[in-house]
């Protein structure tokens, strides 16, 4: 729940029955309704249950998380995943010295959401109460331990330095952020027109609050603002074309990709974990790949690019 104000894009009112707002912070947080549970739609869980390792079951589970909005910012998406997953490696490895646990998640989901200033405190089951801020504070010190302790990375150090920035920002003035959070840039927008005398009803705020998202460049407010140095960037517009086309290197990823580039046509189905092959011949050939960590390049490019034909592929790969 606390994360809220670092994952939220921006939403123009309120839905779901909840109490009526002109602007929160994020597009899902009204929709939230259990603490846990298997749907997506109906009584959307904040902890999703669904299990779909998508790898082999007996070494892998998937953590289905779906409370968190689809952030155009890269600072703030780089954020975003780069605190869960260091979240995620603390809890695996039990270093949190306890828990913070809300008594009503729940409520406390959309009344963050709903907090434009963040300084609303949330009870706890311990009996105290803490702010969203509060709470990723406190998470920030575990972490930035965690991080000291058990990795060497530079990309875990660049995480915990945008992350702190944003909390250091955030608790200043929220607007200091425009250049970071989508919902803070989004919101500058619509406040501009209000201070001209539009009321927060008004359709040209509701055309804001999806255009800002429109994913032609051309009608993207969030693109214009990037592109006038409003928006802060981490990567080039050169460097981001080429992730769209160019696989990551360490996982399965790379094999599907650069087999999927070069056998298109023969590719009849690819996935998460299979590749399905048109070999002409009288049964499809389905490639199992069931191990996120195999498929690399420095496992399969050599294979790959030595293979014209998926024929040539199949065999180099054992034939089966």
């Amino acid at each position: 729940m606390s994360r809220q104000p670092l994952t939220g894009a921006g939403k123009l009112g309120s839905e779901n029955e909840r109490p009526e707002v002109t602007y929160q912070i994020t597009q899902r947080a009204d929709f939230f309704e259990e603490r846990v549970g298997l749907e997506t739609t109906l009584k959307r869980p904040i902890i999703n249950t669904r299990d779909e390792p998508h790898g082999d079951a007996e070494k892998y589970r998937r953590l289905h998380v779906i409370i968190g909005d689809a952030t155009l910012s890269e600072v703030q998406t780089f954020v975003k995943l780069g605190t869960t997953a260091l979240f995620l490696a603390a809890l695996e490895d039990g270093f949190f010295p306890e828990a913070l646990e809300l008594e009503d998640p729940v409520a406390a989901c959309w009344e963050v959401s709903h907090d434009l200033d963040m300084t609303r405190s949330y009870p706890l089951v311990d009996g105290s109460s803490m702010t969203a801020l509060q709470m990723q504070n406190r998470y920030y010190d575990w972490l930035a331990k965690y991080a000291e302790q058990n990795t060497d990375s530079p990309v875990t150090d660049r995480v915990l330095l945008e992350w702190r920035g944003l909390l250091d920002d955030l608790e200043v003035d929220p607007s200091r952020t425009a250049d970071r959070l989508d919902w803070v840039a989004k919101k500058a927008l619509m406040e501009a027109y209000v201070d001209r005398g539009a009321a927060w009803d008004d359709p040209r705020l509701a055309v804001i609050n999806l255009q800002y998202h429109d994913v032609d460049p051309a009608k993207s407010l969030f693109r214009k603002l990037q592109d006038r140095g409003r928006i802060r960037r981490l990567f080039t517009d050169d460097q981001v074309r080429a992730a769209a086309a160019q696989p990551p290197e360490d996982t399965r990823a790379y094999f599907r990709g650069r087999c999927v580039t070069k056998y298109g046509e023969k590719v009849v189905a690819a996935n998460w974990d299979s590749l399905v092959f048109d070999a002409s011949e009288t049964h499809l050939k389905r490639v199992p790949m069931m191990e996120p960590l195999l498929g690399t390049k420095e496992l399969v490019s050599e294979l790959i690019d030595n293979s014209d034909t998926v024929q040539e592929l199949l065999q180099g790969l054992g034939g089966h």
